[in-house]
């Protein structure tokens, strides 16, 4: 159950005949089983009730009936005893109407810290616990003393990737994206919609659908996870910040994202690189600011956010900016018109470019940097270039005209961040006859649209170096 707001009050589960099997609420970072404070979420991971509820018993007909009960093997009656918790698995098996019975155990404490180490994705890869309080984590196979509570590796669509580094003991809900998993649905709740990994897609349409004509209504992230997130199922977003941890450096953080540590500095106005405290937020992705990105030029000093976006027709860049339509700040993400831009003869040869420069050494440095640009000189000199061959009459050049360029290898050493950066305004709109005093800004207090207003874009998109 959901308020008006989207936010999640209550999950009920029933079975096949419409019993009720479990019920959890939730209270901001506190959910409750039934009426016992089972999980609570803090930043660095969560609390843990060890005491779950200690005599559950119920008819088994193929449907999940609590939290009291770890079998990956058929069940029959019987007393099923646990030192810890006693968790029910997917895939177990059980006859009709077979009964049972679960006991847990009291533990002391009751209470149990865990820690979640996420991705830059958002997705929970490990969860531990210090559990003797010695300061160190232990992996054991004996679970008694092994504090390693779960491991999971996921493709790019939030599929679990199985192996023996995956530990089925601990079922923690939340996983794909840090979002919680049902599984008595299989998918997992994103607010907006909800994600089935199983299929890369969602199982709503869209809620602003009319943003993303040109896609289909169920796809997620445009199809590019690995550039991509959606952490509200609204729509796709560029993951834009880090909030540091403890023990982390700005070296650390640099490695992780595949930003320099001289490039985090200039973005985050930082003057000491060494100096940075815990709970700060970062910001770590240079192409999507708007205003302190240290390539690419073609800035917003007013406004350092943009909205991500599929565009189907390069030539909406020169309506939109014409008519006033769209965001100040757009980026685009998808569709014909970033192919086109990608196609561009111009692009093409600065990409080449970019490769050769990266690799030259023989490897690929994680946040190294290739930067370049290109300019059309006035419009009566591109013509006279396209009459002597020298140009192509037809190409986004009439539409995007200069643009400067960035090319960031990436955290995974293999790929790289390449972005186109352009501008429209009244000067470069008439070919700089009217001068930049006729450029005008928009204006955050009005709404709809508002014509010959400066609007800045970035074409963004991950290509492979290898």
């Amino acid at each position: 159950m959901y308020d008006a707001t989207g936010r999640k009050w209550q999950v009920r589960e029933f079975t096949a005949s419409d019993s009720l099997v479990g019920s959890y609420s939730h209270l901001g970072s506190f959910e409750f089983e039934r009426n016992t404070l089972n999980l609570v979420r803090h930043p660095s991971g969560f609390i843990k009730n060890l005491q779950s509820i200690e005599y559950q018993t119920g008819r088994q007909n193929g449907n999940i009936q609590g939290a009291n009960i770890v079998s990956t093997q058929k069940i029959t009656a019987g007393k099923y005893e646990a030192e810890n918790q006693i968790t029910l698995l997917p895939g177990f098996e059980a006859t009709a109407h077979d009964q049972f019975s679960a006991e847990i155990k009291p533990q002391s404490p009751q209470y149990q810290w865990q820690y979640a180490l996420t991705d830059h994705l958002g997705n929970l890869r490990v969860l531990f616990a210090d559990k003797n309080g010695d300061g160190l984590i232990r992996q054991d196979t004996n679970s008694g003393v092994n504090e390693i509570l779960s491991i999971r590796n996921y493709s790019p669509f939030g599929l679990e990737l199985g192996g023996s580094h995956k530990n089925l003991d601990y079922q923690n809900p939340y996983r794909f994206g840090g979002k919680e998993h049902s599984n008595f649905t299989g998918y997992s709740d994103f607010g907006g919609r909800w994600y089935d990994s199983n299929r890369s897609g969602w199982n709503q349409v869209d809620p602003l659908a009319e943003k993303y004509y040109a896609w289909s209504q169920y796809n997620y992230t445009f199809n590019n996870p690995i550039r991509l997130i959606d952490p509200t199922g609204m729509g796709p977003e560029d993951p834009l910040t880090h909030t540091i941890k403890k023990g982390e450096t700005l070296t650390s953080i640099s490695k992780q994202y595949g930003v320099s540590v001289q490039d985090l500095a200039i973005l985050n106005g930082l003057q000491n690189a060494d100096k940075i405290r815990a709970g700060t937020t970062l910001k770590v992705n240079p192409e999507m600011d708007f205003s302190n990105n240290p390539h690419g030029g073609y800035q917003n000093p007013n406004n350092s956010t943009g909205e991500v976006v599929s565009m189907n027709n390069i030539a909406n860049v020169g309506v939109g900016f014409v008519v006033g339509a769209g965001s100040e700040n757009v980026v685009v993400a998808g569709g014909k018109a970033l192919e086109s831009v990608q196609k561009w003869d111009k692009v093409k040869y600065l990409v080449s470019e970019g490769t050769t420069a990266l690799t030259a050494d023989g490897k690929l440095s994680k946040g190294e940097t290739f930067t370049g640009s290109y300019s059309p000189g006035s419009l009566m000199s591109y013509l006279g270039r396209a009459l002597k061959g020298e140009e192509k009459l037809v190409s986004p050049v009439h539409i995007v005209g200069s643009f400067g360029f960035s090319m960031r290898v990436n955290a995974d050493g293999n790929t790289a961040t390449i972005a186109v950066y352009d501008s429209k305004t009244n000067s470069s709109f008439s070919d700089h006859k009217l001068g930049t005093s006729s450029d005008r800004t928009r204006d955050p207090s009005k709404s709809g649209n508002q014509p010959l207003t400066t609007q800045y874009f970035r074409f963004i998109w991950i290509q492979s170096l290898k």
